[in-house]
């Protein structure tokens, strides 16, 4: 299910990392982030029909971000959870 919604987040053009059903989406500035936010919010209520805990779904600075650790080699950034497996790759 959460496909269609990895479907919807690369037909929008967003960046983003996702684990199991944690997401990190890329934003360029906080206000593009609220707004994403809140549209893809919408998305999983209305179109998934799945329930977004409004308490950890926040807008943080990457660095804030617990579950991910980026690391780079050569002209590539990994981003890996914390366990050392790799998520996802920017070329």
């Amino acid at each position: 299910m959460l496909n269609e919604l990895d479907k919807e987040l690369t037909n929008r053009g967003h960046r983003f990392v996702r684990y199991a059903d944690d997401m990190v989406i890329l934003c360029k500035s906080r206000r593009g982030a609220e707004r994403v936010k809140e549209s893809i919010t919408h998305f999983i209520e209305n179109k998934l029909f799945l329930k977004v805990n409004k308490e950890k779904t926040q807008v943080v600075y990457l660095s804030k971000i617990k579950f991910l650790v980026p690391y780079r080699s050569n002209s590539c950034i990994f981003w890996q959870n914390l366990t050392g497996k790799v998520l996802w790759q920017n070329l």
